[in-house]
């Protein structure tokens, strides 16, 4: 089973908006606790396609917010991932008791999603790097394409509601791109994009 390292607690810390150096040691104790809670609870599945094993081209990706992707589509698979219902249910269990620490283990679930599969892909494309509905525009509900095409539902438990929302919430899913380099300069929606006013981005959060 997957260990807290020192990575998985530092990329906690930086999700609860805790910086190098300011965790003390019952903030410290915190994040093991929730992390020891998610790698208990967390039962990782994902599917993995490529796009020209389909029989058809999914067509949300004729929106003109992944028109950066299409030179990208050759090589590019669907992948979707989950740590199931478990972790979801002991969030909500414990923000009964503990609001806190509730919000704590919310975060130490995304980061272990994304560190699982993130080791998953490098295994699966070790040049890919995934981007997900909502990304420079992208609209979430092109969630339910993505999820259709690998039957998410029924392999591995993810559905989405009618707006493109994930259930399980600690799932993800997304086109696998090989070299491909995220970037605002060809985004449609640069010049109104609340991200880039704050001083950031909507793939670096």
């Amino acid at each position: 089973m997957l260990q807290p390292d020192i990575s998985l607690i530092n990329n906690t810390l930086r999700y609860i908006g805790c910086s190098d150096g300011q965790a003390d040691e019952q903030m410290l104790l915190t994040v093991r606790k929730a992390l020891d809670t998610v790698l208990t609870k967390a039962d990782f599945k994902y599917r993995y396609c490529k796009i020209a094993d389909l029989a058809d081209t999914p067509t949300f990706l004729e929106k003109e917010a992944y028109a950066s992707l299409r030179p990208f589509l050759n090589e590019a698979a669907l992948f979707a991932a989950t740590l199931g219902l478990g972790c979801d249910r002991a969030i909500q269990a414990t923000t009964k008791t503990d609001l806190s620490q509730a919000v704590v283990i919310n975060a130490a679930a995304n980061v272990v999603l994304e560190h699982l599969a993130d080791e998953k892909l490098n295994t699966l494309q070790p040049k890919g790097v995934l981007f997900c509905p909502g990304y420079s525009g992208s609209d979430i509900i092109d969630n339910k394409q993505i999820l259709n095409y690998l039957d998410a539902q029924k392999l591995i438990g993810i559905y989405t509601t009618e707006s493109g929302i994930m259930i399980p919430e600690k799932s993800l899913c997304g086109i696998v791109l090989n070299n491909y380099r995220f970037s605002c300069k060809n985004c449609f929606i640069q010049s109104k994009c609340d991200y880039i006013k704050k001083g950031t981005t909507c793939y670096n959060q």
